[in-house]
Parts: C-alpha cells; sequence; structure tokens
C-alpha cells in the first residue's frame, strides 16, 4: 500500500507518543530514518535521541491527534506565504526526497 506522508493516517501516532512519553521520562530512544522512497522506516539506521528539558517537534500534522497536543507545553505555529510553501515542497520531494516534479 502506498502511503500519502501528508494525511494523517500514514503517520505511526501511537509510536510518536511512545517515544514522546519515553523522553518525557528521562529515556533515550532510537529514531528509526525514514526511506521516502520506499515509504518505510530503515530500522537498522537509527538516530540516538537523549532527553532533555526542551523537545522540538515539528510537522505538517503534528496538532492533529489531541493525545500529542496534550503532550505539548508549548505549542507554536509558523503560517508562511502559498509561494514560499510551494517552492519548499518542491525542493523537499527533489533533493531530499529524490523524486520529481511532474
Amino acid at each position: 500500500m502506498l502511503w500519502h506522508t501528508c494525511l494523517c493516517y500514514a503517520f505511526d501516532t501511537e509510536k510518536l507518543i511512545s517515544t514522546m512519553e519515553n523522553l518525557k521520562d528521562g529515556k533515550a530512544v532510537d529514531i528509526p530514518k525514514y526511506d521516502f522512497k520506499s515509504y518505510k522506516n530503515k530500522t537498522l539506521q537509527s538516530k540516538r535521541v537523549n532527553p532533555s528539558d526542551v523537545i522540538l517537534l515539528e510537522g505538517i500534522l503534528i496538532f492533529h491527534d489531541s493525545r500529542v497536543r496534550e503532550m505539548m507545553n508549548m505549542k507554536i505555529f509558523v503560517d508562511t506565504d502559498a509561494d514560499v510553501r510551494l517552492a519548499r515542497r518542491i525542493r523537499q520531494d527533489t533533493v531530499e526526497k529524490g523524486r520529481g516534479i511532474g
């Protein structure tokens, strides 16, 4: 099944909540690298994230799930012009994700 990464059902919200809980409890976590070409996590390639007083969590739909929102002490929404968003999306899709425009 092909997941569209801009839709909320494409995210593993349960894993996100578990990861956030571990960080808030002072535990280090391993975040798997995501492969945008295969639409899968690379479980053998992960990044260790240590707990901290400040945890920054970002994403296009990060405020969608109320359980995630309730775990946040502060929320910041950054709004940008449509042309800036489009330019960033094209760059992200072509450079970072290795996809074509057409």
